[in-house]
């Protein structure tokens, strides 16, 4: 440490004492201050002194002006401390005796030298340049701080970074980041007179923290976004599924808006696929037999979308819930039923399938022959539309028409026999019964009414996978197998190519995998407790959903989660 002078202005003030009709001298001249040159170098602590009689008060002026303010009143002592002053700037200052506030001490003056600044600091951590799988980034520099130094953090995604804490008294700051942004940091030292010294400015990129969960798409408030905007700029409503195109762009299903968005890759912003204009519901074409092949699909009115899945072709299959049909779409040209009446019924009739009517569906996967497999929800049932576009029942047991209308045939039986004879559970209240396709042709069925996940593998045998029988709502089984576990109103499924599949827990407010082992754990949410999206970049499973109704799984592995009720897409990297 420099060292540091003291600065000692004397005044020799030869007062005499005072009477009720009288008032004693003023303060005589201070003596010549020292040092001689009446510089100082900036010091820690500056004290003013001069002499006075015992008993007398003092008002201290002290500035930069030659009418310096006030600084001190009424001091009984004949010694001030001022202040931090400012290096390389002359001082003036003078004593005034309380006594006799009419005379006063002649003007005196010093001038503080520029003071010596710091040593810059050495940044350590992260590397300039390093890639970072951190959140947050721990920035760390040295030296360490002391009681005569601090530190100013710079930090943004700019190259000329902002101020981003002030007068730090530590040697690291955590800094919040973005997975897939480039960051840029420097540290300034600050001494006790003012004086710093910069580190070089010195950049990393945040890489994807794996097990983290993230804000993609949505502000967290429900709207109707305009289009053109960055994603998470974008407000969504009740979004309730997500995809990819072969591209491996974003899809996103916007259930309350009537609409289907794309991240287009050039520009990272949304546009429509297909759908309304001003997010609101309507029918998109007339009832069958009424034609309804290549409309216009941007501006086309749709009616909840539930799910849509990305054909290798790029075409996507829709299913319009409220529109009782399942659609195909050749994104931004047009828009094609290929399934459904557009009036909610059913007919056992093999036929064409945009001839046979179906109500409420749901979510669709495509067979490795090509075979669509759809759910046709409030009948209880799985169709498939062959290669020639005919129609089936694929799974459950057929609707019975009771002289009125057709009953669907509810309940929970048929594991281990044919998927045909099988009983599901589902309402029309809300989307029940998405499906999922692992790489060997085992189809995963939502049996959400049942809390469970049912499989029909690819002969046709239905297996209960994950959940129990008689059908129990709940959570538990973390740890063990998922057949021995607890969910409670499962809403969708998918699978990775690693063998795990992914269940969207909807009303226990969490995702969990079960192994190929069978083992279930919970990978993201907090079990029974609902939250806001607000923990952007914490650990997945320390985070919260709010009514996760679609998952889905990238080309990467990575999940990517519609949170309904928060009207937002999150993906945990893995």
């Amino acid at each position: 440490m420099r060292r540091i002078y003291l600065l000692v202005l004397m005044c020799s003030l030869a007062l005499l004492s005072c009477s009720d009709d009288s008032t004693g001298p003023p303060p005589t001249s201070p003596t010549t201050p020292s040092p001689a040159d009446q510089s100082v170098e900036q010091p820690s602590s500056l004290t003013l002194s001069w002499s006075g009689k015992g008993g007398d008060h003092f008002d201290v002026y002290l500035g930069t002006s030659t009418t310096p303010p006030l600084v001190a009143h009424d001091l009984s002592a004949s010694h001030y401390h001022p202040a931090r002053l400012t290096t390389g700037s002359q001082y003036y200052w003078r004593v005034v005796n309380v006594g006799d506030s009419s005379t006063q001490g002649p003007l005196w003056s010093f001038a503080t030298k520029p003071g010596v600044p710091p040593g810059e600091p050495a940044t350590i951590d992260p590397a300039d340049g390093a890639n970072v799988a951190l959140d947050p980034v721990v920035l760390t520099w040295s030296p360490e701080p002391g009681d005569s130094l601090v530190f100013n953090i710079y930090f943004g995604s700019e190259p000329d970074p902002p101020l981003a804490a002030s007068d730090v008294k530590a040697s690291s700051y955590n800094a919040a980041v973005f997975a897939g942004s480039t960051y840029y940091w420097r540290v300034e030292a600050k001494n006790l007179d003012g004086l710093t010294a910069s580190s070089p400015t010195r950049h990393f990129q945040a890489d994807h923290a794996p097990g983290h969960m993230y804000n993609v798409a949505g502000t967290g408030t429900d709207g109707f976004g305009a289009l053109d905007q960055l994603p998470l700029a974008t407000k969504l409503y009740n979004p309730q599924d997500i995809a990819f195109d072969p591209a491996g762009n974003l899809v996103v299903v916007d259930w309350n808006n009537h609409r289907i968005l794309v991240v287009v890759p050039e520009t990272g912003l949304f546009t429509l696929v297909a759908g309304t204009l001003d997010g609101k519901p309507g029918e998109p074409c007339g009832i069958y037999p009424s034609p309804c092949d290549e409309i216009d699909a941007i501006g086309a009115k749709i009616n909840h979308p539930t799910s849509v899945t990305v054909r290798p072709d790029g075409k996507m299959v829709l299913s319009a819930w409220h529109n009782y049909s399942v659609m195909l779409i050749d994104p931004e040209v047009s828009m094609s039923r290929i399934a459904g009446t557009g009036k909610a019924s059913y007919d056992s009739v093999v036929t064409v399938a945009n001839a046979a009517p179906v109500n409420l569906p749901s979510a669709s996967v495509y067979t490795a022959a090509g075979d669509l497999i759809f759910n046709d929800q409030y009948n209880t049932i799985l169709r498939r539309v062959d290669t020639g576009g005919m129609i089936h029942r694929f799974a459950g047991k057929a609707p019975v028409w009771n002289g009125t209308r057709w009953v669907p045939q509810q309940g929970f039986s048929g594991d281990e026999g044919p998927a045909l004879s099988a009983k599901f559970k589902w309402d029309g209240t809300t989307t029940c019964g998405k499906l999922a396709i692992d790489a060997a042709g085992n189809i995963y069925v939502c049996d959400t009414l049942n809390h469970a996940i049912r499989m029909i593998d690819t002969a046709g045998i239905i297996h209960r996978f994950a959940g129990l029988n008689p059908a129990s709502a709940g959570f538990s089984g973390d740890g063990g197998p998922a057949t021995s576990a607890q969910l409670d109103l499962p809403r969708d499924v998918a699978c990775d190519t690693h063998g795990n599949v992914f269940i969207a827990d909807t009303g226990n407010q969490v995702i969990r995998m079960v192994a190929p082992d069978g083992i279930i754990t919970t990978v993201a949410g907090t079990p029974g407790v609902s939250g806001t999206s607000a923990d952007d970049g914490k650990l997945a499973t320390q985070s919260t959903l709010n009514l996760p109704f679609g998952i889905d799984i990238d080309a990467h592995g990575n999940l990517w989660i519609a949170d309904t009720a928060n009207s937002r897409i999150r993906v945990v990297y893995r």
